[in-house]
């Protein structure tokens, strides 16, 4: 319909953030590839949720320009969420290894929200390499941290072990035993 195309491209500047936020993700739900700019120009939005929004639309939109301009966020973002957003897109986008790399850094950051965030994107990206170190982060002080760190081993590994780490460490043995 393109005067709900009309409409959300010209909320996606609107004063509210929660507005931007779902015009960025509804014109990426609407697969619109000419909105592209438009959303991608939200990246650097003043309010974290709306860049969180633009991120996934632009991971969405798979275009040749997303891997680039999720770098540019990556590198550049001025929170660490942010950061770890980008680097979960760009992992979707190429599987490419420094922002996995970067994820499994950021599981020893001093700063619990990275942790829970690398630890949630995580376990978005269900790569099995995570599972070692999401072991050691349910370990984690930080309750939000472990909680997340044993919800990313359970999607990956498909066992619900719970918060435990000998129980993760015993049955990563069996599984190496196997092989």
């Amino acid at each position: 319909d393109p005067r709900a195309l009309a409409t959300l491209r010209g909320a996606v500047t609107d004063p509210n953030p929660m507005v931007r936020c779902s015009a960025v993700s509804g014109l990426a739900g609407m697969g619109d590839g000419d909105s592209f700019e438009l959303v991608a120009s939200r990246l650097s939005d003043e309010h974290i949720n709306v860049r969180k929004a633009a991120i996934n639309a632009v991971t969405l939109f798979k275009r040749r320009e997303s891997a680039g301009r999720l770098e540019q966020v990556w590198k550049s973002d001025p929170e660490i969420r942010g950061r770890i957003w980008a680097a979960s897109g760009l992992f979707e986008l190429s599987r490419r290894e420094d922002a996995f790399d970067f994820l499994i850094a950021m599981l020893k950051d001093e700063n619990p929200v990275a942790r829970f965030t690398a630890a949630e994107m995580l376990g978005r990206i269900n790569d099995k390499r995570a599972i070692e170190p999401l072991m050691e982060a349910v370990k984690d002080p930080e309750h939000s941290v472990y909680v997340t760190a044993t919800m990313s081993l359970e999607r990956i590994t498909q066992q619900r072990l719970g918060p435990k780490y000998e129980a993760w460490k015993e049955w990563l043995a069996k599984e190496k035993g196997k092989k």
